[in-house]
């Protein structure tokens, strides 16, 4: 019974050409071109990273894989950053918020992890 209505659910979703079509077939990936201005800018020990998205797009899972696979060492090396400031270096949100308009950058601070974390 329970396959029965997983088969219901899988007729239901578009298929992988259908979504490549809407959406190409390589991850778009804004702001590479400013990766090394931002290596020149930011000393290691002050980069952070932070997830953010729409409701319902993954953004948890999101912040668990970037806390078990992306790991600040200069950052952490300093032993000066308690849990909740991001001691490996992976907010649990980006400092405007997690499901807040990316135009909110710059205007706006999240009250948990927004603190003190520079926007520019």
């Amino acid at each position: 019974r329970a396959n029965i209505e997983l088969e219901k659910q899988q007729a239901q979703l578009p298929s992988l050409a259908e979504i490549q079509s809407l959406y190409g077939t390589k991850p778009y990936i804004l702001g590479l071109d400013r990766c090394q201005a931002y290596r020149d800018t930011v000393d290691p020990e002050f980069r952070l990273i932070g997830p953010a998205g729409l409701f319902n797009s993954a953004t948890n899972l999101l912040a668990q894989l970037l806390k078990m696979n992306c790991i600040n060492n200069a950052r952490l090396k300093t032993k000066k950053y308690r849990p909740r400031d991001a001691p490996s270096g992976v907010k649990i949100q980006a400092p405007w918020g997690k499901h807040n308009p990316v135009f909110w950058r710059l205007h706006h601070e999240a009250k948990v992890g927004g603190a003190g974390t520079k926007q520019e």
